[in-house]
């Protein structure tokens, strides 16, 4: 449940307050949700690291 609150707010964000603001929150829910995409994609692991800290 908590996660669907996340993504309506996610939307709602970029819809009012444009598309940098929307980044930093979509930052900010991947560093939440990070243990739990590490779990989802082993393999990609290092990519995300790098991707995310560009």
């Amino acid at each position: 449940m908590e996660d669907i609150y996340c993504l309506v707010m996610f939307s709602i964000s970029y819809q009012f307050s444009g598309v940098y603001y929307n980044l930093y929150v979509g930052i900010i829910f991947l560093n939440i949700h990070w243990e739990g995409i590490k779990i989802l994609l082993p393999g990609n692991r290092t990519a995300i690291k790098n991707f995310i800290s560009v």
